[in-house]
């Protein structure tokens, strides 16, 4: 399997590599041009000086003369081809008949026109009107020996100016490549430590960057896991006690009556009744809390107030009976959802509220429609949560510090699990000894 920092390596290279190859080209193309404008304007310059030179001789010149003259310049100019005209078009003189050797580099005698650069003037020799044409050759084949060392020596300094940066640019890539690919590496290890056991397992990414943020994420959700894993252990732990505790209470009872040590009385029997009913509520909290895997929503138009007034007053004769003040309200209006479970979520957190307050306290229950959503409130001003258990307080089994024996740690499970199978939203607002407030926004179905 390739790593990634061999991809990216590699990516890096060629990126880099076509790029300076297409900058060489680039100005290559631009020196080639640049350099033929420089020889364009010294041949025109050379026009320039011959043309002034045939101004300031005209009306001297004789036919020998001139063609004497003519001969000299040819030699000197070993690129230059002239040609002399008179008025009718006729060719009087014409260099590459007179000296064809001296045409260095061209091939065949011809060249294309856009290779060459012409000239004219008149002049007057011989009591004759003549019109002189200077060509002169534009391109490699006549470029002089230090010109042609010049364009291979920029060459060479090109092609090595390219190694040069392209072992600059594989150094670079490789710590470019390393740093990114590092924070991976770290991530692959803990996930690989973490997948092994290593519960504790985290990873340190300071990027300031993308990759900073996904380690940040690995440790979160290695932090969940570890928390979830040791809930699961501890719910092990909490699920063999509750069992074993009244499964051994039932089992001396059952045990002592067969011995004749503990009379079959009503005392006795009203007590093995009690261990069997903690049985019963620990299997059903399971049972109900199974159901709501495969629960779905059976919705309908109903009024709150209607549904849930004599369930209320119901749980109003509960409370008073442990001396417990309990207020509740019902606004008016219609919602459309499942009462069925908007009920649950009441019995469980009312349930709750009966368990963890004493005597002189108070309870209360509100159901508001506000809006389109219906708002639920159940508070008390009893021992309340503390910071440290409100983060895992609707987890399966969770019992805080502050847990009686008779709870299972269920039943606020159970509560999160309707909640958000009817799509709302609960809080919690609580604190130690400041009781704790339960808000919940359902909206319609």
């Amino acid at each position: 399997m390739k790593s990634i920092r061999g991809r990216m390596m590699l990516t890096l290279t060629l990126a880099v590599t076509v790029t300076l190859i297409i900058m060489a080209v680039i100005s290559g193309i631009a020196f080639r041009s640049h350099f033929n404008r420089y020889l364009e304007e010294g041949v025109r310059e050379r026009h320039q000086n011959l043309i002034e030179f045939f101004a300031a001789g005209e009306g001297n010149f004789e036919q020998r003369g001139l063609t004497m003259t003519l001969n000299r310049l040819v030699r000197m100019e070993e690129d230059l081809e002239i040609e002399i005209r008179n008025k009718e078009g006729v060719t009087v003189f014409d260099s590459t008949e007179h000296m064809p050797m001296m045409r260095r580099g061209w091939p065949g005698g011809e060249t294309e026109e856009e290779e060459k650069i012409i000239s004219r003037t008149w002049i007057e020799a011989g009591g004759e009107e003549l019109e002189v044409i200077l060509i002169s050759p534009l391109g490699t084949p006549m470029w002089s020996p230090t010109e042609l060392a010049f364009q291979e020596s920029l060459g060479r300094s090109l092609l090595l100016a390219l190694i040069i940066s392209l072992a600059g640019a594989l150094l670079l890539s490789g710590i470019t490549a390393g740093k990114i690919t590092r924070p991976i590496w770290l991530l692959q290890q803990a996930a690989a430590g973490f997948s092994g056991g290593n519960w504790e397992a985290r990873v340190e990414v300071k990027t300031g960057d993308e990759l900073e943020e996904l380690g940040q994420k690995f440790n979160l959700m290695a932090a969940n896991i570890q928390h979830l894993e040791s809930l699961r252990l501890k719910m092990t732990s909490d699920l063999a006690h509750e069992l074993h505790n009244p499964l051994m209470s039932i089992q001396n009872y059952i045990e002592g009556m067969q011995d004749g040590v503990i009379a079959p009385d009503a005392e006795h029997l009203e007590e093995l009744e009690e261990e069997v009913s903690r049985l019963i509520r620990l299997v059903a909290d399971l049972q109900r809390l199974a159901r709501l895997e495969n629960r779905r929503l059976e919705t309908e138009e109903f009024s709150p107030r209607e549904t849930f007034q004599a369930y209320l007053e119901k749980w109003e004769r509960v409370f008073s009976a442990e001396a417990i003040s309990f207020q509740w309200n019902i606004g008016a209006g219609q919602f459309r959802g499942d009462p069925g479970l908007i009920k649950e979520v009441l019995q469980n957190l009312l349930e709750n509220a009966l368990r963890y307050n004493t005597a002189d306290t108070r309870v209360w229950c509100l159901l508001e429609k506000t809006g389109e959503q219906l708002k639920i409130e159940v508070g008390d001003i009893g021992p309340g949560i503390s910071e440290e258990d409100q983060p895992y307080i609707f987890e399966r089994f969770f019992r805080g510090r502050n847990h009686k024996k008779s709870g299972t740690g269920i039943g606020l499970a159970i509560v999160r699990e309707l909640v958000e199978l009817m799509g709302g939203s609960i809080e919690l607002i609580s604190g130690e000894k400041q009781g704790a407030i339960f808000k919940i926004s359902l909206p319609p179905s």
